[in-house]
């Protein structure tokens, strides 16, 4: 696939198109219609002016009653896409191989002037990759605990819908969506299916350690505002409200376990990790949290009968 942003960028139109690929508003129409938008479905305003937008610059047609993408509205959403799932990685793992290897022969006054210009080419490979400039990151988190107490605040503030795409589990946060999900809060969840006996030995350490993480992930796996399911997941991220915005950077050293995330508020960043997760739900399969909850209950009983 050429590099749809370069030949837009070389077009009398390029702007009008960057301009789209950069407002909040647009992008979401440009994601609705991806999935379906007939003629009927309630649109505010600002939204059907969106959506006209759209149509005019060729990205969106209108055919029968149904709204659906253009070849090249399919060819710039399926390239950004890739480009946030896939050239993330890619951009970030080559830095972090030069990073790491680096900081094994220099000094530790120099390792942490290194770590501080690390953080910003992060986010200027992150802004690369989403196509989004100026980029502020709120905070940085470097161990899970503080990441994990970060996205229960977020969680207990969201207001409608929370959008979580998952390579851990944490029971913590599994509680505080319950609470949410029963004031009527909308909450989707997809698990990583890397590596299954991973998932199983963090579900068997939160069953182990949290006397009411066994009732809490029974309720998670049950409630009707949660949807869960599995999928391949490149790193994980959380989109509260369509605005807030974390997400994981992986250590190409040690991808298995957490290295950093960042924290920002971003409607488009929001937006286009909304279209990440719902492509990567796309071809999903069934959660299988309550098959592991079974195992891993049965595990917990033998350990208790074995101690006694």
């Amino acid at each position: 696939m050429s590099d749809i942003r370069s030949v837009l960028k070389s077009e009398p139109l390029g702007n009008r198109f960057s301009s789209v690929l950069t407002d909040a508003d647009m992008v979401r129409i440009l994601g609705t219609v991806a999935h379906g938008l007939t003629e009927d479905t309630s649109l505010s305003t600002k939204e059907h002016s969106s959506l006209q937008e759209l149509v005019a610059l060729g990205l969106v047609q209108f055919k029968g009653s149904l709204y659906s993408q253009t070849a090249l509205g399919k060819e710039i959403f399926r390239t950004e896409i890739d480009s946030l799932g896939q050239n993330l990685i890619s951009k970030t793992g080559e830095r972090l191989h030069r990073f790491i290897n680096k900081k094994k022969s220099s000094s530790d006054s120099q390792n942490s002037i290194d770590a501080q210009i690390l953080a910003k080419e992060l986010i200027e490979d992150l802004e690369c990759s989403a196509g989004i400039a100026n980029l502020h990151p709120d905070q940085i988190f470097s161990d899970w605990l503080s990441l994990s107490m970060q996205t229960a605040l977020l969680i207990n503030k969201m207001k409608h819908e929370i959008i979580v795409a998952t390579r851990y589990m944490d029971f913590r946060t599994a509680e505080i969506a319950v609470n949410q999900a029963k004031l009527g809060r909308k909450i989707r969840i997809l698990h990583s299916d890397r590596n299954q006996s991973s998932t199983k030995l963090q579900l068997l350490g939160n069953l182990m350690s949290n006397p009411r993480a066994a009732s809490a992930y029974e309720e998670f796996s049950n409630h009707p505002n949660i949807q869960t399911g599995e999928a391949q997941i490149p790193f994980s991220f959380i989109v509260v409200d369509r605005h807030s915005v974390e997400i994981e950077i992986i250590n190409p050293e040690d991808p298995d376990t957490f290295f950093l995330a960042f924290y920002l508020e971003s409607p488009v960043l929001a937006e286009k990790l909304i279209w990440l997760f719902d492509d990567m739900a796309r071809t999903s399969r069934e959660d299988e949290l309550r098959r592991n909850l079974s195992e891993t209950e049965m595990k917990k009983s033998t350990k208790n009968e074995i101690t006694r």
